[in-house]
């Protein structure tokens, strides 16, 4: 028998931050300057990924796997920019347009 499943009562980020929005459009056409693409990165991982909020929910395992889910993304990321691109194999770029 299969069990219902149930939605997660996760409340979605707010995007509410203006200048994090605009840094974001001006990143997409190619077009952001250096404090744009700074701010739009610290807004992404410490805002959206909440990557340095706590993510237990101990009423709901459902929005603590979704905060975790989002919290890794945000890990990733910074994993990423502190990575050493001199220490790592070359690959073909992978095109996801």
């Amino acid at each position: 028998m299969k069990m219902p499943r149930r939605k997660a009562n996760v409340p979605k980020a707010a995007i509410n931050n203006r200048r994090a929005v605009m840094a974001a459009h001006a990143l997409h056409r190619g077009k952001a300057e250096e404090h744009q693409q700074t701010l739009f990165i610290k807004w992404l991982v410490f805002h959206l990924c909440q990557t340095h909020e706590e993510i237990f929910d101990p009423s709901n395992q459902y929005a603590t796997a979704y905060a975790a889910g989002r919290r890794s993304v945000g890990l990733d990321i910074l994993r990423t920019l502190e990575a050493v691109p001199e220490t790592l194999p070359d690959k073909p770029e992978e095109s996801h347009a």
